[in-house]
Parts: structure tokens; C-alpha cells; sequence
């Protein structure tokens, strides 16, 4: 992301535009399929944490919710 764009706002829609280096190393395959398969689509922004990093929320298609921690870098709001 943009360091000179304003963070998207918590409860917006963002997109994950890649997957950072090493997210799903070490997760059950079922959830790291999960989290592949969000990149390049919208999935909320639910937060940061006290590090910075967005928190995205998503259903995956058999109905599990799963909470990510990315950097900024790796999103971009939806216009």
C-alpha cells in the first residue's frame, strides 16, 4: 500500500493483492487453501493490531471464518 494513502477504515472492504511471504507456512492445507484463495478478492478489514498489521476477516466456502494479520503493503481498498 501507499504510505502517502490514508488506512482504509475498519469495516471497509479491502483486497488482499498477494500473499505474504510465509502466511500459511505450517497451516493445516485446508486453511492454507483457504487463504489462497482470497487473494484478489474483497474481504473485510476488521482492525489493526497493536503492531500495525490489517486484520481481514473472510468466510471460506464451507462456511468457516478465518481472521489473517497482513501488512498494509499487502492490501489495497476497494474504490
Amino acid at each position: 500500500m501507499d504510505t502517502n494513502r490514508k488506512a482504509p477504515v475498519p469495516g471497509s472492504k479491502v483486497v488482499l493483492t498477494e500473499l505474504p511471504p510465509g502466511l500459511v507456512d505450517g497451516l493445516m492445507m485446508v486453511d492454507q487453501r483457504a487463504i489462497r484463495a482470497i487473494v484478489g478478492q474483497p474481504v473485510i478489514l476488521s482492525g489493526y493490531d497493536d503492531f500495525g498489521s490489517a486484520e481481514l476477516q473472510f468466510t471460506d466456502r464451507r462456511g468457516h471464518i478465518h481472521f489473517i494479520y497482513v501488512n498494509l503493503s499487502f492490501i489495497r481498498p476497494i474504490e
